[in-house]
């Protein structure tokens, strides 16, 4: 019992001295001779803590703000800014002359009543939603209370990534009250009600527009108004151009390139695959780049398709090469449509078949002319699988041409458009690779005769050489001219990387 007795009057002991420290912290109760400290404590003594007031408490609200980031792979906005809180108190009004004419005085905001303020669309919902939780604040002799509140919010916001990387995000954060409706705090929006004076940009997003809304929030007949912060951003697409836009345009080229070899060439059916494999790689590293999201970005649909054109390619040009070298009669049919005025007008003219000639003793003009039925027998399918191919080149070009204004951004051919070396490097891609099938064209065709009619032009040349036909000329003019523009190629591809060499060293000597 003694034990018993002695255990409870040594609790009554530490009861009293809690209290004592209590009445001691107590802003009631202490007493002092500074104005500040005394003015302080009548202040936090009326403005008792988390005692709400009685009437309706308007309160304006003013986001200042600070930092944006945004985690595409969690959908989470971070929002790092200050909350400027206004509201008007009877408890915190004092006559200025019984306080030395003092007119204003700040205090912690964690001793006062401050307004249920929480987020609505909070992306973590089991931690607390309330944001005043520390704040300093400032009240004036007529009532008035200013608090500011630093903090560092999160929303959930599904990000949309069709235009991926030149996509543009909407998020929003809601603030309002958790418990009391609008007819014990109403919120409402301050003039302005975003400032961006301390914003500090963010190295990945680029913040486009920052706006408050007030919504009463009408709910089963009663109004708990919020505030609703719209953010819109546009993502920085510099790394991006360089590692997911420009391997696109080139592979698309390399593909339509590889349309303008010959088919019974393995160097296209090895090139073809080379750019399969391309292809494959570059959807592995769209996708590590680009998160799993309910939208479909254009680009890696735009690969896709490319990806499939590229395997096809592959299968056409081994059946092409496969009816080239049919040696058998050609039905009527395929003769019909080499034949044809749309055969002829896509341009299957000779291909392979050349008339050779040669000098002969015994023949009184000094010619022969050697027979060539047996590679004649087989020219139609080489004429058929020539006209296939071309029809494969306008197809293939205008499903390119469609997937790029479909799927690529605009936005991303207008900053394309921007670099000159962009522009050099796809038409230098585009016109070398062409150079292999040049031959095969009308225009190959041309310089073929400007050549030649020069060449006849000269004092050596005699009447029975200008009487042969263009299909007869030798393939080395071919040859030279074809040179001549690969060597033309050369000189540009070394101009413009001096061009790039240049610009980037005044670039850098500016920074």
């Amino acid at each position: 019992m003694k034990m018993i007795a002695y255990r409870t009057v040594l609790f009554l002991l530490l009861m009293v001295s809690a209290l004592c420290d209590d009445s001691q912290d107590d802003p009631c109760t202490k007493t002092t001779t500074s104005v500040i400290t005394r003015l302080r404590n009548r202040l936090l003594c009326s403005l008792k803590h988390k005692s709400s007031p009685d009437t309706t408490t308007n309160v304006q609200v003013t986001l200042h703000l600070a930092f944006i980031r945004f985690d595409v792979q969690k959908s989470k906005l971070l929002v790092n800014n200050w909350l400027e809180l206004k509201f008007s108190s009877g408890h915190a009004q004092w006559n200025p002359k019984d306080f030395e004419s003092l007119t204003k005085i700040d205090f912690p905001g964690d001793k006062i009543w401050l307004p249920d303020l929480s987020i609505y669309n909070k992306h973590d919902l089991s931690k607390e939603p309330e944001v005043v939780s520390s704040a300093r604040c400032i009240a004036s002799y007529d009532g008035h209370i200013q608090c500011l509140v630093p903090s560092q919010h999160d929303g959930l916001c599904s990000p949309d990534l069709t235009w991926f990387p030149y996509d543009t995000q909407t998020c929003y954060i809601k603030y309002g009250s958790w418990v009391h409706s609008g007819e014990e705090i109403n919120f409402t929006l301050a003039d302005p009600s975003v400032t961006t004076d301390a914003y500090i940009p963010s190295p990945q997003w680029n913040v486009i527009n920052v706006a408050g809304f007030w919504d009463p929030g009408m709910f089963n007949g009663e109004s708990f108004p919020f505030l609703k912060y719209v953010f819109v951003f546009q993502r920085y697409a510099g790394i991006y151009r360089a590692a997911i836009i420009a391997p696109a345009v080139v592979l698309m080229f390399v593909t339509l390139t590889i349309l303008l070899m010959d088919f019974q060439s393995s160097d296209r059916v090895n090139i073809a695959a080379f750019n399969l494999v391309c292809h494959l790689l570059y959807i592995q590293n769209i996708y590590w780049q680009i998160p799993i999201t309910g939208s479909k970005p254009l680009i890696v649909i735009f690969f896709r398709d490319s990806t499939l054109l590229c395997a096809i390619l592959i299968v056409l040009t081994i059946v092409y090469k496969t009816i080239a070298q049919n040696k058998k009669n050609p039905p009527k049919c395929i003769n019909w449509i080499v034949s044809s005025y749309v055969g002829q007008t896509i341009g299957t003219f000779k291909y392979s078949v050349q008339i050779a000639v040669s000098n002969s003793e015994d023949d009184e003009e000094g010619k022969t002319i050697v027979n060539l039925k047996e590679q004649e027998k087989h020219e139609n399918w080489i004429l058929f699988a020539v006209l296939l191919n071309r029809i494969t080149i306008a197809v293939y070009c205008l499903l390119y041409l469609i997937m790029v204004v479909k799927f690529i951004p605009t936005v991303s051919v207008s900053m394309l458009l921007r670099y000159s070396h962009h522009q050099i490097f796809v038409f230098i891609v585009f016109f070398r690779g062409s150079l292999a099938y040049a031959r095969t064209f009308p225009l190959g065709r041309f310089f073929i005769n400007s050549a030649y009619s020069n060449e006849l032009s000269s004092a050596d040349a005699t009447e029975e050489d200008k009487d042969i036909p263009a299909e007869n000329i030798s393939p080395n003019t071919w040859l030279l001219v074809i040179t001549l523009l690969d060597n033309i190629t050369v000189i540009l591809y070394i101009v413009s990387y001096l061009v790039l060499f240049l610009g980037y060293v005044l670039i850098s000597g500016r920074e």
